[in-house]
């Protein structure tokens, strides 16, 4: 996940990779924090988009109208 408090993932772009290319550094959409990052745990924009709304679907399924 990114540098956002309460959100599982994040946009950002790999600048830079380990020599062993295991671990990644990114730099982070909006912050511009840069922080190191295991590959394994990175998904495409793509991948974090679908997950994303995903998880908002389950939430909206959650809640209901009362009148």
């Amino acid at each position: 996940g990114g540098p956002a408090n309460g959100f599982p993932s994040w946009p950002g772009k790999i600048v830079s990779q380990d020599e062993d290319r295991t671990r990644c550094w990114v730099c982070w959409f909006t912050t511009k924090q840069v922080t190191q990052v295991e590959k394994s745990k990175l998904k495409t924009l793509s991948e974090g988009l679908e997950d994303h709304h995903r998880e908002e679907r389950t939430l909206e399924s959650k809640y209901y109208l009362i009148y």
